[in-house]
């Protein structure tokens, strides 16, 4: 059965239609032969049982090399993300709602958490533990930050975005104290949400920024997990990194 998914799977991606068409050409041409002889009747059709086996044969064994292939790249390489998404799953909100331990970090998060705010609210009474890090308001990096907009924008309209989000942060800091926030004083080049970083099943959400071009809701937005391998853990570290060069914030 999963041998007939992958090949209904082969067909719609466009994916080996040469291969099949010669299986299924081979096994056509072979039944044709077998009921010819059987019924006693003539067809033009001059290929003997021999060859057709041998052509349908061989064409197995040339999809097994190519499954082969593609397998190793894939282990070798880690699975392509070739499209661009402008949303992430519905799988996004309730990751939130029911992870253990999130570590987050983005320019200021200011629409994720008027989104989310309910999901990370109930994440944080049932003992889960949240660590944000965002871009410091009062930092030089904001300047840059506006520079990604079209036209460019007043940086003051950043901050007052960072400074929303500090604010909504601080008051559940006061309510949740495995809430953690620091503040860094650099352009992060992406946001991300990696979900029980420790977890073999851990799951992480990228939000890659963009200048001047497909930005707001529409930037683009990829899912990785541990089977992804090196990009995953490239962002797991990079991340952890961020995490450490980042100042604590307090509720004060």
């Amino acid at each position: 059965m999963g041998s007939l998914n992958s090949v209904i799977d082969d067909i719609k991606k466009g994916v080996n239609i040469d291969l099949y068409v010669t299986v299924f050409l081979s096994l056509g041409l072979a039944i044709v032969n077998v009921i010819s002889g059987v019924f006693r009747i003539p067809v033009n059709v001059d290929l003997t049982p021999i060859n057709l086996s041998a052509l349908f044969f061989v064409t197995i064994v040339l999809l097994n090399n190519r499954r082969k292939l593609d397998s190793i790249e894939a282990s070798l390489f880690g699975s392509p993300k070739l499209d661009i998404n402008e949303s992430f799953p519905e799988s996004y909100g309730k990751d939130i709602r029911n992870a253990k331990e999130i570590v987050q970090t983005g320019i200021h998060l200011n629409s994720n958490l008027n989104e989310y705010y309910e999901h990370y609210k109930c994440m944080l009474k049932n003992g889960g533990k949240l660590r944000i890090i965002m871009v410091d308001p009062d930092g030089a990096a904001y300047k840059m930050a506006a520079m990604r907009f079209p036209g460019g924008i007043n940086p003051d309209q950043e901050r007052s975005r960072a400074r929303s989000s500090l604010s909504t942060l601080k008051n559940l800091m006061r309510e949740y104290t495995t809430l953690e926030v620091r503040l860094i004083d650099y352009l992060l080049e992406y946001s991300a949400m990696i979900i029980n970083p420790e977890s073999m099943d851990s799951v992480l959400y990228v939000e890659r920024y963009t200048f001047r071009t497909q930005g707001g809701a529409r930037k683009p937005k990829f899912v990785y997990s541990r089977k992804d391998g090196k990009w995953f853990d490239l962002y797991k570290y990079e991340i952890s990194e961020i995490w450490a060069a980042g100042s604590p914030v307090g509720v004060c």
